[in-house]
C-alpha cells in the first residue's frame, strides 16, 4: 500500500466514521426528546394495557424489534428504543440482561432480512455476488434463527445461565 491508497484509506473511514458519529448524535437528541416527552411512560401504559404478563409483553417487543430492525440501523434502534422500552421492561419484571440477549438476537435478525437487510449487501460486496443471490442464500437461516429467537425470549434461563454462575455472590 503506497502513501495515496493509505490517505485514501484515511478519507474513507473518516467519513464512514463521520456519518455514524452524526447518526449517533442524532439519536441521542431525538432519545432525549422521547424522554422529556414521556413517550416511554405512555409506551409502557399503552403496552401494559395489550400484555399483561411478562411473556406476552417479550412477544410484543420482539414483534415491534423485528420490524424495526428491518427498516432503521441498529445503533439508531438501541439508542432510540431502549429508553422508552426500559420502564416497560421494569414494569413487567423482565431482567435487563435477559432482555438485552433478545434484542441483540432480533437485532442481528433485522441486518438479514429485507427490505433494508444491511448486512446483506455487505455480504453481497465481500462474496461478489448480486443481491439476490446473497438474498437466497441467507434466506434458509432465517427460519431457525428465529426459532431461537422465540426460545431465548421465552426461557430467560438460556440468557442468564452464564451470568448467574458468572456473578454469584
Amino acid at each position: 500500500m503506497n502513501l495515496q491508497a493509505l490517505i485514501r484509506v484515511f478519507f474513507e473511514t473518516f467519513e464512514t466514521t463521520a456519518v455514524i458519529m452524526v447518526m449517533v448524535a442524532c439519536s441521542v437528541v431525538f432519545g432525549a426528546i422521547l424522554v422529556r416527552e414521556q413517550v416511554a411512560q405512555d409506551f409502557t401504559r399503552l403496552l401494559l394495557s395489550i400484555a399483561s404478563e411478562p411473556w406476552q409483553v417479550m412477544i410484543a417487543l420482539n414483534i415491534m424489534l423485528l420490524i424495526a430492525g428491518m427498516f432503521l440501523d441498529t445503533i439508531a434502534i438501541i439508542l432510540i428504543v431502549t429508553p422508552v422500552i426500559l420502564p416497560a421492561l421494569n414494569a413487567a419484571g423482565i431482567d435487563l440482561v435477559h432482555f438485552g440477549v433478545v434484542m441483540v438476537l432480533n437485532l442481528m435478525i433485522g441486518l438479514i432480512t429485507p427490505p433494508v437487510g444491511l448486512l446483506l449487501f455487505v455480504l453481497a460486496r465481500i462474496a461478489r455476488l448480486d443481491f439476490a443471490a446473497t438474498l437466497r442464500a441467507c434466506t434458509p437461516f432465517i427460519v431457525p434463527m428465529l426459532l431461537v429467537l422465540l426460545l431465548v425470549a421465552l426461557v430467560p434461563s438460556l440468557s442468564l445461565f452464564l451470568p448467574e454462575i458468572t456473578y454469584r455472590n
